[in-house]
C-alpha cells in the first residue's frame, strides 16, 4: 500500500462514526492495496450507500427502504418472495402498492375507510363490515342488503328481489312504477294479450290466433270452414251439412237435394195425394206442410189450411 492510500484510508476510519462504516474503511483499504500491488492502480471504494466505489469519499450513503436495495432495517427485497408480494416486512412478504397494514412502506397502516391503492391510501367510502339497502321497493321488487368487503367496497346486492321482464300479469315486474306496460312487439301474436294486456282472442269452432295485435283464425276444427272471412264468429260453417256451402264454402245442392257427410243428394219424398198438403224437402227432410187455406182442390172445392179439401159454394 503507498503512502497516498494509506493517508485516505487514516482520513477514512478518522471521519467514520459507525463500526460498519470503519470495517467498509478497512475492507476498501485492503481492496485498495491488493490492486496497488498488482499494478491495477484503482481508488479507494466509498461507501456511498449503494456499495459503489468513488476512490476517497467517505460513507455518504443512507437507507431509505426503496427498491434499490437501501433499507431501514425491516425492508428489503427478498429472493425468496413472489413477485405479487416481493417486499420483507419482519419476515412476512408483502406488496407495498396494495397491502392496507404495508401500505408504501413497513407497517404504514391505511386507517379505517380507505384501502392500498399504488402505495397510497385512498378513501373508499365505506368501513368493513358496514352495511346499506340495496336494490328497489317499487313494484314487485324488494331490498336486499350490501356489506362493505375488506378492501373497503361495497360488494353485491342480495336477498332482495330484482327487477324482471315486464308481463301482463297485474304486477309492476320491472319495478319502474307502470303496471303491465309490455314491450308492444311482445304483444304483437300473443293469443292471450292481442294488442293489449287482457285482450283474448276466442275461436267459433277453430283455434284463434293473433296476427300483428289483431284476433283472427288461426285454424278450423275438423269439417268446419271459415266462409265469411269473419274471426268474430270463427268456422261457422259446417261443411259436412250445409246445403248452401256442402263441401266447402259456395258449393250449393240443388234443390231437393241435402248435403251428406260434404256431398250432395237427392231426397225421396213420396206424393202424400192430399191436394192440400205439399211433399217438399226442408234442410234434407221430407216434409208435408198444409197448403194455404183458399187454395184449390178441385171444382168449387177450396183447401182449408188444415190439410182439407171442402166445398166452396
Amino acid at each position: 500500500m503507498d503512502e497516498r492510500r494509506f493517508d485516505d484510508l487514516a482520513r477514512t476510519l478518522g471521519a467514520s462514526n459507525s463500526r460498519r462504516t470503519v470495517l467498509k474503511g478497512l475492507f476498501a483499504g485492503v481492496a485498495g492495496g491488493v490492486i496497488g500491488l498488482f499494478g491495477g492502480g484503482g481508488a479507494l471504494a466509498s461507501n456511498d450507500g449503494n456499495g459503489h466505489g468513488n476512490g476517497n469519499s467517505g460513507d455518504n450513503g443512507h437507507g431509505n427502504g426503496n427498491d434499490n436495495g437501501h433499507g431501514n432495517g425491516n425492508s428489503k427485497k427478498s429472493d425468496c418472495c413472489p413477485d405479487s408480494a416481493p417486499r420483507l416486512c419482519d419476515n412476512h412478504c408483502v406488496n407495498f402498492r396494495s397491502d392496507a397494514s404495508n401500505c408504501g412502506g413497513c407497517g404504514n397502516i391505511c386507517p379505517s375507510g380507505t384501502s392500498c391503492q399504488s402505495g397510497t391510501c385512498v378513501a373508499t367510502g365505506c368501513t368493513p363490515g358496514a352495511s346499506q339497502p340495496c336494490g328497489s321497493a317499487v313494484g314487485a321488487c324488494v331490498p336486499g342488503t350490501q356489506m362493505c368487503q375488506a378492501n373497503g367496497t361495497w360488494g353485491p346486492c342480495e336477498g332482495g328481489t330484482s327487477p324482471q321482464p315486464e308481463t301482463c300479469n297485474g304486477f309492476d315486474d320491472d319495478c319502474n312504477g307502470v303496471i303491465d306496460d309490455v314491450d308492444p312487439a311482445s304483444l304483437a301474436n300473443d293469443p292471450f294479450n292481442c294488442g293489449a294486456c287482457g285482450t283474448v282472442c276466442v275461436g267459433v269452432n277453430s283455434t284463434p290466433a293473433c296476427v300483428n295485435g289483431q284476433c283472427t283464425v288461426g285454424s278450423c276444427n275438423n269439417g268446419f270452414l271459415d266462409c265469411n272471412d269473419d274471426p268474430s264468429d270463427g268456422c261457422e260453417v259446417n261443411i259436412n251439412t250445409d246445403p248452401s256451402n256442402c263441401g266447402g264454402c259456395g258449393i250449393a245442392c240443388p234443390s231437393g237435394s241435402v248435403c251428406v257427410a260434404g256431398t250432395c243428394q237427392s231426397v225421396d219424398c213420396p206424393d202424400s195425394g192430399n191436394l192440400c198438403i205439399d211433399d217438399v224437402v226442408v234442410d234434407g227432410v221430407c216434409t208435408h206442410p198444409f197448403k194455404g187455406s183458399g187454395t184449390i182442390c178441385g171444382v168449387s172445392m177450396l183447401c182449408d189450411g188444415a190439410g182439407n179439401c171442402v166445398l166452396h159454394l
